[in-house]
């Protein structure tokens, strides 16, 4: 029985090393069933608790997305005249940080960790920081905004030279 055990062994890796995968199917039931010539559980116990699993996973699935959509964030670059941000709480249950100025990635972890405390009421000396923060200064209505935005752009560039 050994050798008959060990060459449907050969027979299965063989198979399963050359993606052989029909082969290997066939190959892994004739070494189950030579291992274990009665069924431990029937065909319909098998295919009963399969399709139980395929559609607790098609629930996961549906649940996950939920999560997904209820947890988001997201952002544009937003830059203050003195590179302030805001930072607190807006409303009850508006919690935001907004004009990082080019560093929301770090900015936004920090800060999205310290809205959670602010959110649910606990207080910490980064915390007290953060509020403490100055204020965003007042910038002029448009068009003079949006003219001396793209003259800081312009100028901005310029300085660089070759660097961009």
């Amino acid at each position: 029985m050994d050798e008959e055990l060990g060459r449907l062994y050969s027979r299965w890796q063989a198979a399963d090393d050359t993606d052989r995968e029909d082969e290997a199917d066939a190959a892994f039931m004739g070494l189950s069933e030579a291992l274990m010539p009665e069924r431990a559980v029937s065909l319909e116990f098998t295919a009963r608790t399969t399709e139980a699993i395929a559609n607790a996973m098609v629930v996961d699935a549906r649940r996950a997305r939920r999560a997904r959509k209820a947890f988001v964030w997201g952002g544009v670059t937003a830059l203050t005249r003195n590179g302030a941000l805001y930072f607190g709480r807006l409303d009850d249950g508006i919690y935001i940080s907004i004009g990082c100025n080019g560093a929301g990635m770090l900015k936004g972890s920090m800060f999205g960790k310290l809205m959670g405390e602010m959110a649910c009421g606990h207080q910490s000396t980064e915390l007290a920081d953060a509020l403490g923060f100055q204020r965003p200064t007042w910038l002029p209505p448009d068009p003079i905004r949006r003219v001396a935005v793209l003259s800081a752009i312009q100028y901005q560039k310029h300085r660089a030279g070759l660097e961009r």
